[in-house]
């Protein structure tokens, strides 16, 4: 491990919050992208679903000071905190999760790679074998320019990487809870109260999930509430790309069959 200090101040100053929080920090010894690595002190089944257990700091991102508020945001919520909850969307906030092949170039090497393509505007969490996933804080004109840019850089870097999620996108009640900013039991006496106007949940059972851009504008278009447009967006163009990687494995023929059950 070498031990030395950042070279933008503002990730420094993060790089000592988060070890004032537990979290390891090794910085690497050679040159590259990558300044070093960070590791988080509890690694265990609710910390960010394990994927932020260890995260990548950059060398020179293209803007120290969101990679900056990144690390803090990823310390700040590593111990079963919902990713969606307080976003400060100036920019587009979404991550990204891969399934990557294990060994070959290694992790290292990825990471590399990643921030030769431009991903240098992520923090890039690499805690579970064979998984690798991005938190990006990313300007761009439109919320899919956004994540397609993001996605295709992904592609670029590592070939072999398949996309399994971007996300916000499935939430829960806590999850919706949070960004309403209100209790959890405030929120599920709105879902009660619309009655049928609330949409349906992805999945119902002992743990429900809706698609937040759909609960997004039935808050803005049924209740009034001053929703972020710009999470809006993002919540919309993450769901359009999550479905398409559904369908992609979607057999046409029984699908028309089914459209008229469901629709």
């Amino acid at each position: 491990m070498v031990d030395k200090k950042h070279a933008k101040k503002e990730i420094s100053a993060a790089i000592e919050y988060a070890k004032s929080k537990g979290w390891r920090v090794e910085a690497a010894g050679g040159r590259g992208h990558a300044w070093g690595r960070m590791y988080c002190p509890y690694k265990d089944g609710n910390c960010r679903c394990g994927e932020f257990c260890i995260i990548s700091i950059w060398s020179t991102p293209k803007n120290p000071g969101n990679h900056a508020r990144q690390i803090r945001r990823v310390v700040d919520n590593c111990r079963g905190k919902p990713m969606v909850a307080g976003f400060m969307m100036t920019t587009f906030e979404f991550s990204l999760k891969f399934s990557v092949p294990e060994g070959g170039t290694g992790v290292d090497r990825q990471v590399e790679r990643l921030g030769e393509a431009g991903c240098d505007d992520a923090l890039i969490g690499a805690g579970r074998p064979g998984r690798i996933a991005l938190d990006f804080d990313r300007e761009a004109d439109s919320a899919f320019a956004a994540v397609a840019g993001a996605v295709s850089e992904v592609r670029a870097a590592i070939p072999e990487a398949r996309l399994i999620e971007v996300a916000p996108d499935l939430v829960g009640l806590s999850d919706l809870a949070g960004i309403v900013q209100c209790s959890r039991q405030y929120m599920r006496r709105l879902m009660i109260d619309g009655g049928e106007s609330f949409p349906l949940p992805l999945h119902d059972g002992k743990t429900a999930l809706w698609r937040l851009a759909k609960v997004l504008r039935w808050l803005r278009d049924k209740k009034h509430y001053r929703v972020d447009e710009r999470l809006l967006a993002i919540a919309e163009t993450n769901m359009q790309f999550n479905i398409a990687r559904e369908t992609a494995e979607m057999d046409t023929a029984i699908q028309q069959s089914i459209h008229g059950l469901v629709a």
